[in-house]
């Protein structure tokens, strides 16, 4: 293990190839893994240095692995509107959409020019102060809107992240139209949490929805324009693909043992609201043991998990 630690450390240093030789280190490491599970759980040795790993691994920049890259408009007359007038008929729900997202934006970076600072702003972790400034946003344009928790494997008493791994998003209803917002939704495709060389090591984070949702063109669509707009309008097949990016992202590499390497779930759009009203969850039809931190070796360490 401090091997892998010093090579590790040594990567970081030298961008040339980094995310390769990362690769090549987690993948030493998974044959490892083997001699350090007690036949119940991996013993305290690993777990001490399992999270000097992980810390090294969080300082790899903020790189994306698609564009994710903002959308930016003349707000200044619905700002206006919003400020001075009651009369919400002056524009298009677009154009509210889009104000909300801008008032949310401006609030995450303390009112600094948007153009020139959001592009490099780390949106890790703030997707709660995402969704309330959404949430401040909307009502000041009289919209109706909701702040939704998914909690891995859509089941909170689970705790299958150690009280970590949920996330934030908003839903804004108008005129029986329903509208997905999610403003910190670029976290989730930053490259050092998108590695797929992280799957089948214990007590590591599997790789985040963005790393499911850019293997399909349908699911990469849905994230481009959330990425670039923080909006979309929401039907069964948009909730199903932005929702799967999650179910997907839950799951260890202990659910592939024994099934072929396919990135999709049965899950429906039905399926998905109840989840998230509690009604049932993932965790309900997987179990814990494969879903979220891997708490025993695999079976096959030389497996690859890439597509």
């Amino acid at each position: 293990m401090d091997t892998i630690l010093k090579k590790l450390e040594e990567a970081l240093n030298k961008p040339y190839k980094r995310y390769e030789n990362i690769d090549q280190i987690l993948n030493e490491l998974k044959l490892l893994v083997p001699s350090y599970f007690n036949e119940i759980s991996m013993n305290d040795e690993y777990k001490y240095k399992i999270k000097d790993i992980d810390k090294l691994l969080h300082k790899l920049p903020a790189e994306y692995i698609c564009d994710t890259s903002f959308e930016f408009r003349d707000l200044r007359k619905v700002n206006n509107n919003v400020l001075l007038s009651k009369n919400r008929n002056n524009f298009k729900i677009e154009d509210y959409l889009d104000y909300v997202v801008y008032y949310a934006r401006k609030k995450l970076i303390n009112g600094r020019d948007l153009r020139k600072n959001f592009s490099k702003y780390d949106l890790s972790d703030r997707c709660l102060d995402s969704s309330e400034f959404v949430k401040e946003g909307s009502e000041l344009c009289d919209l109706e809107c909701y702040i939704i928790r998914i909690d891995p494997g859509f089941e909170e008493d689970a705790n299958l992240l150690n009280n970590g791994g949920f996330h934030y998003f908003n839903i804004i209803k108008h005129q029986n139209r329903y509208y997905l917002v999610d403003v910190s939704y670029s976290q989730f495709f930053i490259a050092r949490y998108c590695n797929f060389s992280r799957m089948g090591i214990p007590l590591i984070f599997p790789p985040t929805a963005g790393a499911y949702m850019v293997l399909d063109k349908f699911r990469l669509n849905i994230a481009t324009i959330i990425n670039k707009f923080g909006w979309i309008e929401l039907n069964d097949d948009i909730l199903k693909a932005y929702l799967d990016g999650f179910a997907l992202s839950y799951r260890n590499a202990l659910y592939y043992e024994n099934k072929d390497l396919i990135y999709e779930t049965p899950y429906s759009a039905k399926d998905y609201k109840n989840f998230l009203i509690n009604e049932d969850s993932q965790v309900r039809h997987e179990g814990t043991r494969v879903l979220g931190y891997q708490r025993e070796p695999i079976k096959n360490p030389y497996r690859s998990f890439k597509q």
